[in-house]
């Protein structure tokens, strides 16, 4: 405050004393109003902020026992202003029963100062009668004695990514066209199972192995789509019968799932003796026999069955017994006493026994065809580099087909859903046997990657592929470069030298360096991160192309996986095949869209009707491949393909 006059005499102390009371009274009037100005505008920006925010707002008053619930917190649950009032009651007798007990300790353990904060994820009632998944959190705020007086914090309604959880977990553990457990659920529950036989001796149980006998001739017949409800209609009928056994019997819980194809498992617990396995068994292909009404047409279907036991009596000996502690083991048994069922006329069961030793010995068989398959591969790969240097090229293919009693690769078409047209192929190795015919990387490759066999077959699988393609690319210069997509398994990627192997095949084989995809699951890159990414960016680097394969059934971690000079993902077919009904549509779309933001291409494995690729392609998912295009071929039919220059 500043006080002027035009008389020459000073203030006099009375004057100046009230001039200074004049000074404080609007300093204190200034300062008023500029604190209001400032709650004013904080208020305005704190009510701006809970209006756009998507949380709820609560405020616990300890010492009053008294709550503040924003209008936000109370219309998640569906209620009205008034509707909620203000007492701890109002949100504990909310909280969903098998709930409570974890919030009030989590609250307890926060307010003891024994957690930073709390933060707890639980299910409260709706004014709908239905249960709402929240996520809250909250800090308490403390005297100076560190004793809590007050408790706020924020409710999220995560409803939906529970429900999305809960869907991807499912997926995970059932048969996506039973809706039955599949095999990582079933092995899991035969893991407990076997568990359980070690603190009970007493306690028993049985697994039979299912395979329907000439279920192809429906599929070849009749279709495929009436093959898969066939599947559909035999797992309801499998759960009903033996749920109907297990009530006349003493039994305890059971387990039907689908391994995949039309094989089934059932896993019987607490059994009693072999002859209550044996009635189920005979029930169960009794209730088969009865014809199946599918879409006009009538089927009849038969089953051979194989029985283990987790204590099998060796038949033939002194009455001892043999256990077996690994599922592995115990799902092998069964398969073996499967493969005698159907080896002794089919329709009928088997009980494995310790005789059943052979296919042990057909096992061996078949690591001996590796190596001798292999054995000849080496044979053929120095007969090749001579007839390159001598006659060229298109002997060179010549020479390649005399070995095609050994391995060999089929191709399976990848195309563009923009233009319909190929663009590349994915190598798939196949073993032909004299007597067993084609054998199925399914069979062969556990066996590779346990002996270290895959190490030898992985290379020369990628020298061929490189080799063909380039062959290809050679006969059809005016297409576009095709590339050829090549599996990596964990055990070839963890070689030190793999990086100067595959620049040295593709130096070999003048194959262009983009012209090559690497194929590797999302395992393997993420069992040793740092060793990936080092060799990952040498073959970036190199020009090769790197893709994720079947994508969603690993980690699922599309974060992760940005860090890594990735340049495709491969959807996984589980995902691809329901998007006809639309269960997986949104997760496809969600991959798609996300894949993308990565800048990542996708292609979609299992493609097998023409709405699912017009879906794909609405999607923006960039090529596919699948039985809707092509089953994998042999080189010559693979060539009459690209020679055709089909266009879907």
């Amino acid at each position: 405050l500043s006080v002027h006059t035009p008389d020459y005499r000073r203030f006099t102390e009375d004057e100046v004393h009230f001039l200074q009371a004049v000074a404080n009274v609007l300093a204190t009037a200034n300062e008023r109003q500029l604190a209001e100005e400032a709650l004013r505008e904080s208020e305005e920006r704190y009510a701006l902020a809970v209006r756009g925010s998507n949380e709820g707002l609560w405020d616990w008053n300890l010492k009053a026992e008294t709550f503040y619930f924003s209008p936000r917190w109370k219309s998640m649950l569906g209620c009205q202003e008034d509707e909620i009032g203000d007492s701890p009651e109002e949100w504990f007798n909310r909280v969903h029963p098998e709930d409570l007990e974890r919030v009030k300790s989590a609250i307890a353990a926060h307010l003891e100062g024994l957690t930073h904060h709390f933060e707890k994820e639980y299910r409260m009632l709706h004014k709908d009668q239905t249960y709402r998944w929240m996520l809250c959190r909250g800090m308490a705020i403390r005297d100076a004695n560190d004793k809590a007086y007050r408790m706020a914090g924020s409710q999220t309604d995560i409803t939906d990514r529970k429900v999305a959880e809960e869907h991807l977990i499912y997926d995970a553990f059932h048969d996506p066209l039973t809706g039955l457990p599949n095999r990582a659920l079933f092995m899991e529950r035969l893991s407990q199972a076997i568990a359980r036989t070690r603190r009970q001796p007493e306690y028993l149980f049985a697994v039979l192995f299912l395979d329907l006998d000439r279920f192809k001739v429906v599929n070849d017949s009749l279709g495929h789509v009436i093959g898969d409800q066939l599947l559909i209609a035999l797992a309801k009928r499998l759960q009903s019968s033996v749920a109907s056994c297990l009530q006349a019997s003493v039994c305890g819980s059971n387990t039907v799932a689908r391994l995949g194809g039309d094989e089934f498992v059932i896993l019987l617990e607490e059994i009693q003796d072999i002859d209550v396995v044996e009635a189920i068994a005979k029930s169960i292909q009794k209730d088969l026999r009865h014809p199946f009404n599918l879409d006009r047409h009538e089927v009849v279907v038969t089953a051979s069955i194989g029985i283990t036991l987790s204590a099998i009596e060796q038949r033939g000996s002194s009455g001892t017994y043999k256990t077996c502690p690994y599922p592995g083991d115990i799902l092998r048994d069964a398969d073996i006493a499967l493969y005698q069922a159907k080896a002794l006329g089919k329709a009928r069961y088997e009980v494995f026994t310790t005789a059943m030793h052979t296919h042990a010995v057909a096992r061996l068989q078949l690591e001996n065809d590796l190596r001798q398959a292999l054995a000849r591969t080496e044979v053929k790969d120095r007969l090749q580099t001579k007839t390159v240097n001598s006659s060229g090229y298109s002997s060179l293919s010549r020479e390649s087909a005399s070995f095609s009693h050994s391995f060999l690769l089929h191709y399976q078409p990848i195309v563009c859903f923009m233009t319909g047209r190929i663009t590349g192929f994915e190598a798939l190795v196949r073993l032909s046997h004299p007597f067993r015919g084609l054998i199925s990387p399914v069979d062969f490759i556990p066996i590779a990657e346990e002996t270290g066999l895959i190490i030898p077959l992985g290379a020369w699988v990628l020298r061929e592929a490189c080799r063909q393609m380039r062959l290809w690319q050679q006969e059809f210069p005016d297409l576009a470069p095709l590339t050829i997509s090549v599996n990596l398994s964990g055990r070839q990627f963890s070689k030190p030298n793999l990086v100067e192997q595959i620049q040295q095949i593709l130096q070999e084989t003048e194959l262009p360096a983009p012209s090559l995809k690497l194929e590797i699951t999302e395992s393997v890159v993420m069992e040793n991160a740092a060793a990936a990414t080092a060799s990952l960016e040498q073959l970036s680097n190199s020009g090769i192309q790197l893709s994720i394969d079947d994508f969603g059934t690993g980690y699922s971690s599309l974060s992760y996986l940005h860090r890594f000079p990735l340049n495709t993902l491969k959807i996984d077919r589980s995902f691809v095949s329901r998007m006809d009904a639309g269960e997986n549509s949104e997760i496809v779309k969600t991959i798609v869209t996300l894949a993308h933001h990565l800048g990542l291409d996708v292609i979609a494995e299992g493609v097998e009707t023409a709405a699912q690729m017009e879906q794909l392609r609405s999607l923006r998912c960039e090529a596919g491949q699948g039985f809707f295009f092509s089953k994998p071929l042999d080189s010559e039919s693979a060539r009459a393909l690209i020679a055709a220059m089909p266009q879907w």
